[in-house]
């Protein structure tokens, strides 16, 4: 479920049950970048389901500025973002396991991989909006092993990188999980000069405010996510 970033307090308005008035607790308002929805997004909403089965969150789809922006208005309670240069004091960063990347190249290119051969063939990419600090680390790998990189194509969502990379318009740089999709046509191969690229980092954001007792239990589950 994802749409506008909804506000409103943690509690939404009483209801009457058997005669006594319950306080209904409204939704866990959590946003995401579309890099976390093949790992970390499917953890933590498997352990909310665990700490807390009757809570129903409420997604939201957006770049990683607006997730920190809308935490540090009240107008999110978690974030799952990639891990950012900087955050505002009034936000805690708890991170989260890091990645490995993976080259996806057509079928039809065999052999090993090299960051010189990624970059003949050009690179599709995320947009640098949704992982600033991760985009410009690769073009930093790129650039420290000597290699010339063109300008990447980019794509928002690891589906739409390996069809590009099926139709033979470049090859890619995936974190492990998200590279995992099916997609024929596609290989994926590990890039044998590869050392000094990145690994895919994330983190769970969230406001420094007193954590109610469900989100106490989540965050101690936070080591096997």
């Amino acid at each position: 479920m994802s749409g506008p970033v909804p506000s409103g307090p943690a509690l939404a308005a009483p209801h009457l049950a058997g005669g006594a008035v319950v306080a209904q607790r409204a939704p866990l308002r959590i946003g995401y970048t579309p890099l976390g929805l093949h790992r970390h997004l499917p953890c933590l909403l498997r352990r909310l389901r665990q700490v807390e089965p009757g809570l129903r969150p409420r997604l939201v789809e957006l770049t990683p500025a607006e997730t920190l922006e809308a935490l540090e208005q009240g107008r999110l309670d978690l974030g799952v973002v990639p891990q950012p240069a900087c955050a505002s004091p009034a936000l805690r960063l708890l991170p989260l396991p890091a990645e490995p990347l993976l080259a996806a190249l057509p079928a039809a290119e065999p052999g090993p991989v090299t960051l010189a051969g990624l970059a003949r063939q050009g690179l599709v990419l995320f947009p640098p909006t949704q992982a600033p600090m991760l985009h410009a680390r690769i073009l930093q790998a790129f650039a420290a092993a000597g290699v010339a990189l063109p300008p990447p194509r980019e794509a928002k969502r690891a589906s739409a990188v390996l069809a590009l990379v099926a139709a033979g318009q470049g090859a890619a740089l995936l974190p492990a999980t998200a590279a995992q999709q099916r997609c024929p046509g596609v290989r994926l191969a590990r890039i044998a000069d590869g050392a000094g690229l990145p690994r895919m980092s994330m983190a769970l954001a969230l406001p420094r405010r007193r954590l109610d007792a469900p989100m106490q239990r989540l965050l101690a589950l936070l080591p096997t996510l």
